[in-house]
């Protein structure tokens, strides 16, 4: 792999239209996707147990009615009817792939399934996602509808197995290309050159809408299909939309580039 692109995840989730309920289910039907997801086979024992004690967090919120819980999972504190949704939806084993199953900011922003089918699969071959439950997994990876909302605080703890594993097995790639959000960005810092971005507006950084233009740019450069630095550099330099080339920082395991974004 010459590079690959990291992106962070979104709390607010497509929820499926098709149910499959995990009642329903044998024990092997309902844990065997946790094997095909990125580094599946070497992960498979953590994830399990992670999603096995989220699953047994859902119910007992469920049939107890237990607010703290409720507030851990969904970070409502009344068991309103979007909050019954969100917990029943979680246990509905239908599968979506992880691209489609996010829509926050970011998520609208590239709006995968308008794109081209060489711009899908661009994007299923090189985005790593960042998931709050199941750690990190391929754009093209199909997950179940959770809610779980992030909490900064164990940030470190969920991912540190899934970063132990990438780094004792080498991103091994040229450059990468990183649009995950900067809570994100200070969990793990792979080997080999970073390539990440500032928005500016009227000469302001651009805190939290930074997401809408981290979503745009993968789109712009999955419609384009960059796949080497030299087309990276040439193809960033020139944009000029509403995301327009300010400047580019060298340092030796960084290359920063500064937009600034328009309506």
């Amino acid at each position: 792999m010459s590079f690959v692109i990291l992106l962070a995840p979104s709390e607010e989730k497509l929820s499926s239209t098709k149910v499959i309920s995990l009642e329903d289910l044998e024990v092997e039907e309902i844990f065997g996707f946790l094997k095909e997801l990125y580094l599946g086979e070497r992960l498979f024992s953590y994830r399990l147990g992670v999603y096995k004690e989220f699953l047994d967090d859902v119910r007992e919120c469920i049939f107890k009615q237990d607010l703290k819980l409720l507030k851990k999972l969904t970070g409502k504190s009344s068991f309103s009817d979007s909050a019954m949704e969100e917990l029943v939806s979680s246990l509905n084993l239908h599968l979506e792939k992880a691209v489609c199953r996010y829509k926050g900011v970011a998520f609208k922003a590239l709006d995968y399934k308008s794109l081209p089918i060489d711009s899908k699969q661009y994007i299923d071959a090189n985005v790593l996602i960042f998931s709050n439950l199941f750690g990190v997994v391929r754009a093209s990876d199909n997950l179940p509808y959770y809610k779980l909302i992030q909490n900064a605080s164990l940030l470190k703890k969920i991912y540190k197995p899934y970063l132990d594993t990438m780094l004792k097995e080498g991103l091994e790639c040229e450059f990468v290309i990183d649009l995950r959000a900067s809570i994100y960005r200070g969990l793990f810092t792979p080997k080999g050159l970073l390539v990440s971005f500032n928005f500016y507006k009227d000469s302001k950084p651009v805190s939290h809408y930074s997401k809408h233009f981290r979503g745009l740019l993968l789109r712009l450069l999955s419609l384009e299909k960059i796949t080497s630095l030299s087309s990276l550099d040439k193809f960033l330099e020139s944009l000029d939309s509403k995301i327009c080339f300010l400047s580019k920082e060298s340092m030796k395991d960084e290359i920063i580039y500064n937009f600034e974004v328009r309506p």
